[in-house]
């Protein structure tokens, strides 16, 4: 039997302590993983240029 798994990242994408995605990867043969930029975010003033350029 195959284990497929989706993920879906709602506010950030830190791996190292997502339990969640802990759980997602525990027996899984596929993760997909699913991150949705927020409209707001792309004109907001309080992102920086780093955190933009690693979302998209």
């Amino acid at each position: 039997m195959v284990v497929n798994s989706v993920h879906w990242f709602r506010k950030g994408l830190r791996l190292h302590d997502n339990p969640a995605l802990q759980e997602a990867l525990n027996g899984a043969d596929t993760v997909r993983c699913v991150y949705i930029l927020d409209p707001w975010f792309a004109g907001a003033a309080n992102v920086g240029i780093n955190r933009w350029r690693f979302v998209t």
